[in-house]
């Protein structure tokens, strides 16, 4: 079919079928591509009104170029996100937008933003028919009395359906739950109290916890009602893990509280570790479904290698994770490309989008490091976000630098990386410039950070933010007239 033949048949589509397509693609697809397919199209985008704009992970350049197109009442869905690969975006929006101006918003998703701006927000929210909120605040432990009661008077809203948001227990008794419930979707983290089995939130359909410290046997016995096992039907599983690494993040015992099956977004496989379980179903069984819900996992290569070299568990070990998206491997001096063949095994690394590297080889093991990241990289090759930690990096000379610049994949798009001075910076801003975000971690003087952010200044737009030993950079479009 020739392009004038499909553009002709475009121009016959009913505007009801469009808006219908439309609905089902994301905002870049349908603003910076179908909207130039022709002048119909181009015609319809701009009277379309139910946008889900989506920024999370999204480049500079077409957050500006939508940023520049999309009027405020057209949109019924917004996601903003200050996270480390788009840094700086909530304000930047809101001083191109005022909120209030979202009339048709139902849907609203806030990541990382800071106890002012989220404040801010809150403040014209009062009156939107919110059917979604989520809200995953950065400094939790910050929020003010005002911010509180700005979030009780929406949670008192009878349009709300659905509420994501990290709380800490001492803000718990500040919020204030209204008496008759319209929310069907409940879920809370940064929660370290038991405070949830007192009150009626136990009438949500779905509710996902994150507990440490808790005794097992009292916090299981929390489900074992007639409520939860014969009126629902809700089962839930507990597991008091002792841990075999002697390295490992968290001191002496974990408890992981779930549901069944597991629907968590994040979890950490040990499989050296010994685990005492409790369960309110009857029977606990095999099925390779159990762990579809989860789409993070953290593990460490030294209890991998102690599989290995003792066979231990090795018959038994088959893919457990479909769906993960975010790995986290903890690497020690003692891992090998078996090592790498057993991760591939347990999970489907085509899948994931984030991955994150911890290092501890020595600088003399660099070879060995480069030839496994490669092995990694081969199968992960819808890795979008890279994060790269060797402390020891920051005390090498550039070679290293080199070496790993020379092996990032060009469809990496956000990259953390260890970096020992300001040449280390333009290395990687040099060789890997393709990228949408960089955040470089060092330890040096505070004319550093500086000095490279006004030398990419003269090379491209930027907006950046600087944390203690980090600096975020969301990097835009290349400047036309740029310096030798």
């Amino acid at each position: 079919m020739s392009t004038s033949t499909l553009t002709s048949s475009f121009d016959t589509l009913p505007i009801e079928l469009i808006h219908q397509i439309f609905n089902s693609l994301d905002e870049q697809t349908i603003i910076l591509s179908l909207r130039y397919v022709c002048k119909r199209f181009y015609t319809i985008t701009n009277v379309y009104n139910c946008y889900k704009l989506n920024f999370q992970s999204i480049s500079k350049s077409n957050f500006d170029r939508i940023c520049r197109f999309i009027q405020p009442e057209n949109v019924i869905s917004l996601t903003l996100s200050d996270e480390h690969t788009t840094t700086g975006q909530i304000q930047l929006f809101f001083s191109l937008f005022r909120i209030e101006r979202f009339t048709r918003l139902c849907s609203l998703t806030l990541i990382h933003i800071k106890e002012p701006d989220l404040k801010r927000i809150l403040q014209h929210l009062t009156t939107c028919k919110l059917t979604s909120l989520s809200i995953k605040q950065k400094d939790t432990y910050n929020r003010s009395k005002i911010t509180n009661r700005l979030l009780s008077t929406i949670l008192q809203q009878p349009s709300l359906q659905k509420l994501t948001m990290n709380v800490i227990e001492n803000d718990m008794n500040k919020l204030y739950w209204p008496i008759k419930y319209t929310i069907q979707h409940l879920t809370l983290f940064d929660c370290f109290s038991s405070f949830f089995f007192s009150t009626n939130i136990i009438y949500h359909k779905k509710v996902d916890i994150d507990y440490r410290s808790i005794d097992g046997r009292q916090l299981i016995a929390s489900f074992q009602t007639v409520f939860w096992l014969e009126i629902k039907h809700w089962f839930v599983t507990c597991e008091l893990i002792q841990h075999a690494s002697s390295n490992f993040r968290y001191l002496g015992n974990e408890i992981r509280l779930y549901s069944i099956p597991f629907i968590g977004r994040h979890f950490e496989y040990h499989l050296n570790s010994n685990i005492i379980t409790f369960s309110t179903l009857p029977e606990m069984n095999n099925d390779i479904t159990m762990m579809d819900h989860v789409e993070s996992v953290y593990l460490e290569t030294k209890e991998l290698m102690t599989a290995i070299t003792n066979k231990q568990n090795m018959p038994s070990i088959t893919r457990l994770f479909h769906q993960v998206s975010d790995l986290d491997i903890q690497i020690d001096n003692t891992w090998s490309i078996d090592c790498v063949h057993l991760v591939s095994t347990l999970i489907d690394l085509s899948q994931i989008r984030k991955l994150k590297l911890l290092d501890k080889f020595d600088p003399d093991s660099s070879q060995i490091m480069t030839t496994n990241y490669l092995k990694i990289f081969e199968q992960a090759y819808n890795v979008r976000s890279l994060i790269i930690i060797i402390h020891w990096l920051a005390k090498t000379d550039t070679k290293i630098t080199n070496q790993l610049c020379s092996i990032i994949p060009s469809h990496i798009e956000h990259l953390t990386i260890d970096v020992r001075s300001m040449k280390d910076m333009k290395i990687v801003l040099e060789r890997v410039d393709h990228l949408s975000s960089v955040t470089f971690r060092f330890y040096d003087s505070k004319s550093t950070w500086q000095t490279i952010i006004e030398w990419i200044s003269d090379r491209r737009d930027l907006t950046y933010c600087k944390e203690s030993g980090e600096l975020h950079i969301w990097l835009g479009m290349k400047k036309t007239n740029m310096p030798k």
